[in-house]
């Protein structure tokens, strides 16, 4: 038997080594001290507040997110410049959100990025056409 061997890639590698290092940024502690709703004798049992629909729960109920995303649903990825600002950004940009929320909020972004993608194959296919339209006037008219 073959082993396949993996194509290694360099973008998913930088990105999650990103990711791990935002883990322990400050700010991430101060969003959760922002959202805290209320203190109690033992830190996990602390309740927490969603910042979408007020759902109260405790911190393994919840996940920091980016109110713009750190890759644009619109734009795609840009540059490394644009991924690192917007996720070491600032607390004004984060919130908490209950899981539920959290997801949905995920696949709205994830259908903005399916029609992203739907419309740059839609122009690619037009752009593949008239320029095939073009080299068949091109190769009439040298005839």
């Amino acid at each position: 038997m073959v082993k396949k061997t993996r194509k290694y890639n360099l973008k998913s590698r930088i990105t999650s080594a990103l990711r791990r290092i935002w883990r322990f940024h400050p700010v991430r502690s101060q969003c959760y001290k922002d959202a805290l709703h209320q203190k109690r004798s033992r830190s996990k049992d602390d309740v927490y507040k969603c910042g979408k629909c007020d759902f109260l729960g405790t911190r393994g109920e919840f996940d920091l997110d980016h109110r713009n995303p750190v890759i644009c649903p619109q734009a795609g990825f840009v540059n490394w410049d644009t991924y690192i600002d917007r996720l070491f950004c600032d607390p004004s940009n984060l919130w908490l959100l209950c899981k539920v929320c959290h997801v949905e909020k995920t696949n709205d972004e994830k259908e903005i990025r399916k029609l992203r993608h739907k419309n740059v194959d839609i122009i690619r296919d037009s752009v593949r056409e008239y320029i095939q339209g073009k080299k068949e006037v091109f190769e009439d008219e040298e005839d």
